[in-house]
Order: structure tokens, then sequence, then C-alpha cells
């Protein structure tokens, strides 16, 4: 599990104008095949990944991490 608390994305335009900002607290579940070899992490593959626990608004997050292109293509063209 990892999760994330405060404010771990905002994203914003050079004057300021806030796109997208993720807030509160946040706990994901990932899965992960360590492909018999434990120890080394550079084998493994990941197999999904959910979220257990949110408190506070996450539009980045929920949007399965594609909010990101959603908001910032159209603010630079």
């Amino acid at each position: 599990m990892s999760q994330l608390t405060g404010i771990p994305e905002r994203i914003k335009t050079s004057d300021g104008k806030v796109l997208t900002k993720d807030v509160g607290r946040i706990v994901f579940a990932t899965v992960w095949d360590a492909n018999g070899t434990p120890d080394d992490r550079g084998d493994d593959e990941f197999i999904s990944e959910e979220i257990i626990f949110e408190a506070g608004r996450h539009p980045e997050a929920e949007s399965g991490f594609e909010r990101f292109c959603e908001v910032v293509v159209p603010a630079l063209t």
C-alpha cells in the first residue's frame, strides 16, 4: 500500500490559474508480480492498482491519471 496526504498534485498555469488539484489523503493498494525473485525489484511486473481510501478531492487519481492531458493540452493551445 502507498498513501499520499496533503496536495499531492496541483497543476497551474504561469499566471497562477489552477487547472486541477488533488487534495486530502488517498491510499492505493498496488499488486506486483515478483517473478519468483522477491529480492530483485528490477524484474517485477505491475498487475493492478486500486484506490482503497479517499478523503478529499482527487480528480486526477479518479480519472485514472488522464485528467492531466485533459486540462494541460487545452491550456497550451
